[in-house]
């Protein structure tokens, strides 16, 4: 069983390239779909909150979808993607 995680970044995080986090698309437009995820499930590290609970990846490598439903009920899901060629050039990186 393989997991993917995707991780939309709000704000420059070049720190994290040599983590091996590589960056792998660019919003253009649409951001208002991204600021509807549910966001409530969020890490600790992430909102300062220790109360803040976030899926276990061991576990959805375990459980899969099972555990992402029955302990995270609100949670939004990709259902669906797709690649599409786009011909023009990329934005420019802002420093």
């Amino acid at each position: 069983m393989t997991t993917t995680e995707v991780f939309i970044n709000l704000v420059d995080n070049t720190h994290l390239d040599d983590e091996g986090f590589a960056p792998f698309a660019r919003i253009i437009s649409g951001i208002q779909t991204i600021d509807a995820l549910y966001s409530a499930y969020s890490s600790s590290t992430t909102t300062n909150n220790p109360e803040a609970t976030a899926p276990d990846p061991i576990k959805i490598y375990m459980q899969g979808n099972r555990y992402l439903e029955e302990n995270f009920p609100q949670l939004s899901f990709i259902i669906g993607t797709r690649v599409e060629r786009d011909l023009t050039p990329p934005l420019p990186v802002s420093e």
